[in-house]
């Protein structure tokens, strides 16, 4: 955030517009009434994109150089050495051997980093969702390993008929549909430890 506030943003309103207007013409985004919206190709490339080149600070440190540039703090020679120095690295993921960094291990699509709004904790997510939604953990940059699926149970949710699974949650434990997300039904568990369907019907 400090980087964002030295560079005083990313970008001006004259570029910004610019910017936007070429992404339209190149398929990556669309006009949606009054918004824009990113296209399928253009979440596309998102994917494939290495998390520095998609992180806001990392544009707004270039742009806080390229000012020292202009008023002859730094110089262009050792700006584009440090970028010719990382550029093997982000291409890696893209050009080495035609697979992604971080596979999915479910279905082999590529995992993506992403930030949850609630906490601001990072996760992977396949990109191949919602056919496949497998979340692992960050573990230091990396997908970190999944947490052990809950047993299945003997008792089927009342409404797909898959079989329900107990889970524990901020609340305690509840069955939940071994279906989601497809199918969110939840149970609370009674004392025995048999799913409570007419507390589910009476919506408790």
């Amino acid at each position: 955030m400090f980087a964002l506030k030295e560079a005083r943003g990313i970008g001006t309103e004259a570029t910004r517009a610019k910017v936007l207007e070429t992404l339209k013409e190149r398929g990556y985004l669309a006009a949606d009434r009054k918004a824009l919206v990113s296209t399928p190709l253009g979440r596309e490339v998102i994917a494939l994109t290495p998390p520095a080149l998609k992180d806001p600070i990392t544009t707004a440190e270039w742009e806080s150089r390229l000012e020292a540039i202009a008023h002859g703090a730094e110089t262009l020679d050792v700006f584009l050495a440090d970028q010719c120095r990382i550029l093997p690295d982000l291409l890696a993921p893209i050009l080495g051997d035609g697979k992604p960094a971080f596979p999915c291990p479910s279905c082999g699509a590529a995992l993506n980093r992403r930030k949850r709004k609630k906490d601001g904790a990072w996760f992977w997510g396949c990109t191949a969702y919602p056919d496949c939604p497998v979340i692992l953990p960050d573990d230091n940059g990396k997908p970190g390993k999944a947490k052990p699926r809950p047993a299945l149970s003997e008792y089927a949710c009342p409404a797909c008929g898959k079989p329900l699974a107990k889970r524990s949650g901020a609340k305690g434990e509840f069955y939940g549909c071994s279906g989601y997300p497809g199918c969110k039904t939840t149970c609370p568990v009674k004392l025995d430890g048999s799913p409570d369907f007419e507390a589910k019907k009476k919506g408790k």
